[in-house]
């Protein structure tokens, strides 16, 4: 093991408390966990979580091992769900890096210059390339565990907003309503077949009233993913009936050559479901 690669990290070690408290004491109000006015608990944390960092940085002078690659993989993606969880912008985060980079840049100067050793312009260079390395490494490491975490929960996010969009709606035993409003894009359309032909057959439905009052476009992809839904729904013994397509609307869809001939519309929901004969008593 050479030994001044092995001094230098020791002293980092030794100075692991001093570097966070500088790094901490240089922070500034800001609307995130890096704010100087941040509750004691989150400055606990950034204590802890700064701590295996810098033995992670030091102990790379001396040796690259496994374990210490896996420690910090697992570093990073408890740190990205933990940024992620405060809503602290990526680039917060890179701006700290960036701020304790250059601390670890003055506490490698600092052993430089202190420590009873001969040390070689090439030594100097070659320990300023690995440490800007290391903490590249750990930064880009940082990034990919924060774009997977926020992209799993934004995908989760999209999940519930669809299943919310296109909830069924019993109106009696076997009797329910479809309302679909805002765009219908491949995606969202996939859901609504599926999440519709969940419901239906949770529900015990047999006749479905799909409302399109709140479509603003119809085109030949949304009348294809509609009439795909129309026939998987009887395909399972359910019948399909369509309302609110506005005139407009109609129009588009016959210069498109989209035939609803087959297909039991009406103008409105009102008007479909009085010409269905459901009709409930007027109130005296």
């Amino acid at each position: 093991m050479n030994q001044k690669n092995k001094a230098l990290c020791e002293y980092i070690l030794a100075q692991s408390n001093e570097l966070t408290k500088e790094w901490l004491n240089s922070r500034e109000e800001s609307p995130s966990i890096y704010s100087k006015n941040a509750a004691p608990h989150h400055e606990k944390r950034l204590m802890e979580q700064n701590g295996i960092f810098i033995k992670f940085v030091a102990e790379n002078f001396v040796s690259s091992n496994e374990e210490n690659l896996q420690e910090i993989k697992k570093w990073a993606k408890n740190v990205a769900e933990d940024r992620a969880s405060t809503y602290t912008p990526i680039q917060e985060t890179v701006h700290q890096f960036k701020k304790f980079r250059n601390i670890l840049m003055a506490a490698l100067e600092d052993f430089i210059q202190s420590v009873e050793l001969e040390i070689s312009m090439d030594e100097m260079l070659s320990w300023n390339r690995h440490l800007q390395n290391t903490v590249d490494f750990v930064l880009e490491l940082y990034s990919e565990k924060y774009y997977q975490v926020t992209s799993s929960r934004m995908t989760a996010q999209q999940e519930m907003i669809y299943e919310l969009s296109s909830p069924i709606i019993p109106i009696s035993d076997y009797i329910g309503v479809l309302p679909i409003i805002g765009d219908i894009d491949t995606e969202r359309a996939k859901r609504i077949l599926e999440n519709t032909l969940a419901q239906c057959v949770e529900k015990n439905l047999s006749q479905l009233f799909i409302d399109l009052s709140g479509v603003p476009i119809i085109d030949t992809m949304v009348a294809h993913q509609i009439f795909q839904v129309m026939s998987t729904l009887k395909l399972v013994g359910v019948e399909s009936i369509l309302s609110g397509i506005r005139p407009e609307v109609a129009q588009t869809a016959v210069q498109l050559g989209i035939n609803f001939k087959d297909v039991s519309t009406h103008s409105s929901l009102k008007q479909a479901l009085h010409d269905h004969d459901f009709r409930v008593k007027k109130v005296n």
